[in-house]
C-alpha cells in the first residue's frame, strides 16, 4: 500500500474555515467588550 504525502500533509480545509470563524467571532466580542470597557469614565458610576 503506497501513502501519498497529501494523506498525511493536507489540512482538512472545514476545519480550518470553522476555526477562523470561531476565533473572528471571539476576536469580535473581545474588541465590543474592550470597546465599552475603555469608553466608560467616572460619571458612568455616578
Amino acid at each position: 500500500m503506497k501513502i501519498k504525502i497529501s494523506d498525511m500533509e493536507d489540512a482538512d480545509i472545514t476545519t480550518l474555515i470553522s476555526d477562523l470563524k470561531s476565533n473572528q467571532v471571539a476576536l469580535e466580542a473581545a474588541l465590543a467588550s474592550a470597546g465599552k470597557v475603555f469608553s466608560m469614565n467616572i460619571f458612568d458610576y455616578l
